[in-house]
């Protein structure tokens, strides 16, 4: 706990703009979008900020943004060249929030945040990680990188944003959603309720210095409260206690020795057959039927057919 108020001035100097950072990448999923975030982002922003809106997929510009810019039908290079214009002679630092990264083809991406992003103007821009990307032909990759790879290589700053909180099946100790159950609802797009796009979330977040090095910390965000809190896992609370037996195998192999919380369910849901045998009343004996051909000595004390 000693690093929980350092990650929480970290965490307010990012979203005040005041942290030294061109690009700040935010990755949401269908299970809980970035909505929250982008409004405690602009909440958090000094008063004389300039927000530069680019929309791809927003049809009303919302109430806080200084200037409106639909892009879903302009060029890379007509938005770079619109952006520059506005707030040229504008002192304080200004941030361009881009709704959605999705729409900007590959081999794209580097290029127009590099154009856009400058010391007096933060880029935030938001990637749907559960969007399927149309795959350019085979003569268009030129050894390009999936949009995520490079996002994730050019950002200073990523804020990963996911549920929290939720008592159902599927859902382990520390209150996210497991992977295996996520893959299951997203590939049959089902979206359970009560828990997608709450005010409380996770988020992750994966600061870069200078030298390289990434910080990953994890934060609870509440939107109604407008608290940050450092979220602690259950693993984390309980230093003294024991390693199970799970805790034991996960570092042995590189593949999984372990069940999830699902499997462990269904093995202790399965009648094994000798407990059966054990639920017949207290005492035993021994039931022997006497043929006609058995050798019975009625001298021998010791030899008893029943």
């Amino acid at each position: 706990m000693a690093q929980s108020q350092p990650s929480l001035v970290l965490l307010n100097r990012l979203l005040s703009l005041k942290e030294p950072s061109h690009f700040l990448l935010c990755i949401d999923s269908l299970f809980q979008s970035s909505f929250h975030f982008t409004r405690e982002l602009v909440r958090c922003l000094p008063k004389e900020t300039p927000i530069i809106y680019l929309s791809f997929e927003t049809i009303n510009a919302p109430s806080f943004a200084t200037d409106f810019l639909r892009c879903d039908q302009r060029s890379i290079q007509d938005i770079s060249n619109n952006v520059s214009k506005l707030h040229k002679d504008s002192t304080s630092k200004k941030l361009v929030l881009i709704d959605s990264l999705n729409f900007i083809k590959n081999e794209e991406l580097a290029s127009f945040i590099r154009s856009i992003a400058d010391p007096q103007t933060i880029v935030f821009g938001t990637y749907h990680q559960n969007i399927p990307r149309t795959s350019p032909a085979q003569s268009e990759l030129k050894d390009i990188p999936p949009a995520l790879s490079l996002l994730q290589f050019i950002a200073s700053s990523i804020f990963e944003i996911s549920p929290i909180n939720v008592v159902e099946n599927g859902i382990n100790k520390e209150g996210t959603i497991e992977e295996e159950v996520m893959e299951s609802y997203l590939s049959k797009l089902y979206l359970p309720r009560n828990i997608c796009n709450r005010d409380t979330y996770k988020l992750i977040l994966t600061n870069r210095r200078k030298s390289g090095r990434a910080l990953i910390y994890k934060f609870k965000i509440d939107s109604q409260s407008h608290t940050f809190s450092v979220f602690t896992e259950e693993k984390d609370t309980d230093e003294q206690q024991p390693q199970t037996e799970a805790d034991l195998l996960r570092s042995l192999t590189t593949f999984s020795l372990t069940t999830s919380s699902r499997q462990q369910q269904a093995k202790e849901q399965v009648d094994l057959p000798f407990l059966e045998a054990q639920s017949f009343g207290a005492g035993g004996a021994i039931v022997y039927e006497y043929e006609k051909d058995d050798d019975y000595d009625e001298d021998d004390p010791y030899e008893d057919p029943f």
